[in-house]
């Protein structure tokens, strides 16, 4: 059995992003369930930050002596913070040898590397924008390297 020749030219080619062929009833009743959804992800989000933040500033949840101990000869008063306990842990790993545990301490002590490179040079001449986020982590670490030589050989003052 054939298709008909004029089938094809009747139907409308669609995209995804192509919202016109729903009514706006329905683009209104979407757009709605959209936000509400949103609304939600919000809320549940937000609870759950809450609940770390009191979980973190809690005290004796975790009943590890060894921890505890550690932490009143380091001099943390009350046997410490589950925040505090975390960072002695993740301190322990750190050492240890665990990579994701020695970016999570130098993170959280506040000596995450930026995600900005400063450009200088003649303000008169167009400057291209370096997307940093397509760059792969050797390259990255090659752009650090090289700001340090500059700045240790001076190049870099102007």
């Amino acid at each position: 059995m054939g298709h008909n020749p004029n089938s094809l030219a009747n139907l409308k080619k669609f995209t995804s992003g192509d919202t016109d062929w729903r009514t706006p009833e329905q683009k209104k009743e979407w757009s709605r369930a959209g936000g509400e959804a949103f609304k939600e992800k919000n809320r549940r989000k937000k609870r759950l930050t809450e609940a770390a933040k009191w979980l973190l500033a809690a005290k004796d949840i975790v009943s590890d002596d060894d921890i505890k101990a550690k932490l009143r000869e380091l001099g943390v008063e009350d046997d410490g913070t589950n925040a505090e306990v975390i960072a002695l842990v993740a301190l322990r790993k750190a050492a240890k040898g665990d990579v994701e545990a020695m970016k999570f301490v130098r993170d959280t002590a506040g000596e995450a590397p930026k995600n900005q490179v400063e450009l200088s040079g003649d303000l008169d001449k167009p400057v291209a924008t370096l997307d940093l986020r397509n760059l792969s982590n050797d390259e990255l670490a090659r752009l650090a390297e090289a700001k340090a030589e500059d700045t240790e050989s001076g190049a870099d003052e102007a």
